[in-house]
């Protein structure tokens, strides 16, 4: 039999894995959009130039969609 404790942790964890998996799943969270733009902006200059200017079109969706202002990359 498990205790109080035990059933309590894997409850908690079971819903946080359930709200992650809510959240990536729909993609419509700006703070995680926020946090994987942020990541690929990190290594823009590396990119070539396709993919750097869709980066900047998922850059202006967000700021348009989720009221940010990232700064706009030069993809040159």
């Amino acid at each position: 039999m498990l205790s109080s404790k035990t059933k309590g942790l894997i409850a908690a964890g079971a819903s946080v894995i359930i709200i992650t998996g809510i959240l990536y799943g729909t993609g419509s969270s700006c703070g995680i959009e926020h946090v994987i733009i942020i990541n690929d902006s990190q290594r823009y200059e590396d990119l070539d130039p396709e993919s750097c200017e869709e980066l900047v079109y998922r850059i202006i969706e967000l700021n348009e969609n989720c009221d940010m202002d990232i700064e706009i990359l030069d993809c040159g």
